[in-house]
């Protein structure tokens, strides 16, 4: 991930970015307008499956949670 004076952060894989030959001046991976300054470049970790949230987009609530139409406990 870049991040720029500004606020804007680009994330890139970095498999996405292309390898090019000897003759070639590089790669840009972000573009800064005048005055503006790359201040942080950090990795990224990929998210496990233990971490990332289940389809619903909420957290999971581990395997002792009922579902919402379960009895209640006596």
């Amino acid at each position: 991930m870049l991040m720029s004076s500004s606020g804007t952060l680009v994330r890139t894989r970095a498999g996405e970015i292309s390898v090019l030959g000897r003759n070639t001046q590089g790669v840009r991976l972000i573009r800064l307008d005048d005055g503006e300054r790359l201040i942080g470049v950090e990795p990224v970790e990929p998210e496990s499956e233990e971490d990332a949230p289940d389809d619903a987009g909420a957290e999971s609530a581990g395997d002792d949670a009922l579902p919402a139409d379960a009895p209640p406990a006596d």
